[in-house]
């Protein structure tokens, strides 16, 4: 088990973390704020109780497992592949988390120029877990109903990352 004082262990201990431990960290995180700059991602952990869709685990796979992707806060985007290529619009706000006993930054998608249908499928959580450092749960709408997917982390953005 990861002791609470983990997370300020940094990105690799939570890449060697359990489903388990991943759960545990995120519902301990402590106070929530909105990060502030752009962080670099990476995917975790699928979760077992993912919505299946084939067509949705196959863009994950893409979006978040082969391409590199994060999430500048400041401009309020998602990007891939470079972090000038933001796509994903998103507001941040504090609120509980529609998975999990704790509070989280959701990000909302309705003001993303994304195609609507693909917009209305998106929600994503993130706590923080230090001033570099954010666990997130990955998720789609299914039936108007957030289910989440797979964990992944943020990581501070900076000139050691080639993004």
């Amino acid at each position: 088990m990861i002791p609470p004082q983990a997370k300020n262990a940094g990105a690799q201990v939570l890449r060697r973390a359990t489903v388990e431990e991943l759960e545990a960290l995120y519902v301990g995180a402590g106070p929530v704020r909105i990060p502030r700059g752009y962080f670099i991602g990476s995917h975790l952990e699928q979760l077992e109780k993912s919505w299946r869709r084939p067509i949705i685990r196959f863009a994950e796979k893409v979006g978040f497992q082969w391409l590199p992707f994060g999430v500048d806060f400041d401009s309020r985007r998602w990007f891939f592949v470079k972090k000038s290529v933001q796509i994903g619009a998103f507001d941040a706000c504090l609120q509980s988390s529609v998975w999990r006993n704790t509070q989280v930054v959701a990000l909302h998608y309705q003001r993303s120029h994304l195609p609507k249908p693909i917009r209305r499928l998106l929600y994503d959580e993130v706590v923080p877990l230090g001033p570099d450092l954010c666990l997130g749960l990955g998720g789609v709408r299914v039936g108007g109903k957030p289910c989440e997917q797979f964990f992944f982390i943020l990581e501070r953005g900076g000139c050691h990352h080639r993004l």
